[in-house]
């Protein structure tokens, strides 16, 4: 949405600025209405919306995680006790009871997950040794052993070191060695060999006295030894009973999704990898597919780096192979979504495809300094192995930035020292301690920064210690805008749910008056003073309410009469409304549910004073992608490390 409207803004403000070219930019402005601006999700819904797919309602809402795990749970406990009593599956189902959570995570897993579950749709029960070979060959190249399949190496020119205990182990493996081909079968026979010998291996020999290659071709025999110590019985298993274990299990694990897949389909509603199965598969409909692509011909994807495999393969349906209609726009070292499905193998593939890369080298956001320490960081960082052991062979190059010729202006960085020969105490320094001392600091040094009205962040790893300066700028009236986490149940209107609910469970005989304290509490936070109510009244209120028109309508009118809100009003009552829906109306399951989300927060911003967006205080992640003239960095010390006082580029000054 913010993206829409600084879009359109931009155009508008190109019809002001372009009084030459004014017809041709307000032609655009008129034709806004065909620019479809989403997330990719966004457009999946959209499409679903606009009734391109017969076989899915155009009716779809989005599921809560909570509404989407009962449902999967739900339809996994009818399985169970459909074939519960089936002999032919007694022993599958007794497995399901025995390990019931596990099982049902893995199957949330698949279903969460569009590309599993294309694979499990797909799947066969035939043993395909070649699809073997190439997922040992993956393995074993991510690992770093294939140099020891097949190999040329040799060791028998050694001699003088023949009666060493290593090379007595070394020189018949590496014979053995010799004949083994990168395969799975060949991973079979390596395990073989040192399940043979216990796994036990003499210690390296020492790089004083031997080649450092030979060392080295030591460590990744030694590597190998233990990888197939931990996981070698895996693939031996696997191999040895899949035709009388694993082909059977799978097949029943298949009859078991199938059955997930057929029910699932039945119910209201999906989640956002839901959409992405849907389209990629309703996407196979050729008829379908060129009724949307009349209606959508050009795609532009902004942070292509997180594409994932299936969103890929959906663009690529979309375009029909004609790479000109696809306008990307990523960068490799910001491919930080891994575990939501972004492959960097996709960037590459469209990278061979699209017509024409373009490159922006300058760097106009950052100083110098810091772009020439990226350039050297990421050259090195990328090359490294896995645990930054050895090289990775599959190392993305790095494009190095460039700082442009016109951008003169130099940044400083400074160091902020506190004296502290002021604090007497016989006891160590706590964090507390260190969080004020700092929290003083940095205090005063926004204080000398506020008249120069100029944009000013200060940025933590985490929020905690923030508190304290957020506290001294109130005392001081400096306004300051501050991204806050709210734990979940310490939010007013949920903390006033909660209490609710809780004590029908709180069997303490101090329960009543402490619920109604707490109540009072969030009140008094939610209307700034206290309230002329009667709060017993209104709570005994609520409870008869409930009985004859449920919980949900009995609290929203208990909030009504209060005259209660905030700006987090419509959410919490959606949020509270889900959440009942999820328990089923069950005050003992919304109970334990509320228990469980304890440690969950969110985060709002926290405004304060007059010209509060002059002064921002957040964490070093949410400042990606801003600028700002002057950054203070808080909790450093927190960071495991500190700046190096050698620093050239790192100028001082003292504060008391």
């Amino acid at each position: 949405g913010e993206l829409a409207i600084r879009l359109h803004t931009e155009f508008k403000m190109m019809v002001d600025d372009n009084p030459e070219d004014r017809t041709y930019w307000q032609k655009i402005v008129e034709n806004l209405s065909y620019l479809n601006v989403s997330t990719i999700h966004g457009f999946c819904f959209k499409l679903i919306k606009m009734g391109f797919f017969p076989n899915v309602s155009a009716e779809q809402t989005i599921l809560t995680e909570s509404e989407y795990r009962d449902i999967i749970f739900d339809i996994f406990d009818k399985y169970l006790e459909k074939y519960i009593a089936d002999e032919e599956e007694s022993e599958f189902i007794s497995f399901l009871l025995k390990d019931k959570e596990n099982i049902f995570q893995s199957i949330k897993g698949i279903f969460s997950d569009p590309t599993l579950r294309l694979a499990w749709r797909d799947i066969t029960f035939d043993k395909d040794i070649s699809s073997l070979d190439q997922v040992t060959k993956d393995i074993v190249e991510d690992a770093g052993f294939e140099g020891l399949f097949n190999t040329n190496e040799s060791f028998e020119h050694l001699e003088e070191f023949s009666k060493k205990k290593w090379f007595e182990f070394i020189n018949p493996f590496n014979q053995f060695a010799r004949n083994i081909d990168l395969s799975f079968e060949g991973l079979i026979h390596f395990y073989n060999y040192f399940s043979d010998r216990e796994f036990k291996i003499p210690p390296k020999p020492s790089v004083k006295t031997v080649d450092p290659e030979i060392v080295s071709y030591y460590e990744q025999v030694k590597d190998l030894k233990d990888y197939l110590k931990k996981n070698g019985a895996d693939f031996y298993e696997y191999n040895a009973h899949y035709d009388s274990h694993v082909a059977p299990w799978l097949k029943l694990i298949k009859k078991l999704i199938d059955y997930i897949e057929v029910e699932y389909a039945l119910v209201d509603g999906v989640t956002f990898s839901d959409l992405e199965y849907l389209v990629y598969q309703n996407l196979q409909n050729k008829e379908t597919l060129s009724q949307i692509q009349e209606e959508f011909n050009y795609f532009i994807v902004d942070e292509f780096q997180d594409t994932s495999f299936i969103q890929y393969s959906i663009l690529e349906s979309l375009v029909g192979g004609d790479y000109s209609k696809l306008f990307c726009v990523g960068d490799l070292k910001q491919a930080i979504y891994g575990f939501r499905g972004g492959e960097l193998g996709v960037f590459l593939d469209c990278e061979g495809k699209i017509p024409i890369n373009l490159s922006l080298k300058n760097n106009y956001r950052s100083d110098k300094s810091v772009i020439n320490f990226n350039n050297i960081f990421f050259k090195d960082l990328f090359k490294q192995g896995d645990r930054f052991k050895g090289q990775d062979k599959h190392a993305v190059e790095v494009e190095l930035q460039e700082v442009p010729p016109e951008k003169t202006e130099e940044g400083e960085i400074y160091e902020l020292k506190t004296d502290l020969s002021f604090f007497k105490s016989e006891s160590k320094i706590s964090n507390l301690d260190v969080d004020y001392f700092e929290a003083l600091s940095l205090f005063k040094k926004i204080e000398s920064l506020k008249d120069k009205n100029e944009p000013i962040a200060i940025l933590y790893k985490r929020l905690k210690p923030s508190l304290i300066l957020m506290n001294l700028m109130m005392e001081a009236n400096i306004g300051f805008v501050s991204q806050t986490k709210i734990p979940f149940v310490e939010d007013p209107i949920i903390g006033i749910f909660y209490s609710l609910i809780e004590k029908e469970f709180n069997t303490n005989e101090n329960a009543d008056e402490y619920q109604e304290l707490m109540i009072q509490v969030y009140l008094n936070i939610l209307n700034g003073e206290k309230l002329d109510l009667d709060i017993k009244k209104e709570i005994s209120s609520y409870y008869s309410m409930t009985k004859y028109f449920g919980t949900f309508s009995a609290f929203s009118s208990f909030l009504e009469n209060c005259r209660i809100s905030n700006s987090q009003f419509t959410q919490n009552l959606m949020y509270i409304k889900t959440m009942l829906k999820s328990a089923k109306n069950d005050h003992e399951q919304l109970f334990i549910s509320f228990n469980e989300q304890r440690k969950v927060s969110y985060s709002l911003d926290f405004y304060y004073g007059e010209n509060a967006g002059n002064i921002k205080i957040m964490t070093a992640h949410a400042s990606k992608g801003l600028i700002f003239k002057h950054v203070v960095f808080g909790g450093i010390y927190t960071n495991e490390d500190s700046i190096p006082s050698t620093l050239s580029l790192i100028h001082t000054f003292e504060s008391t």
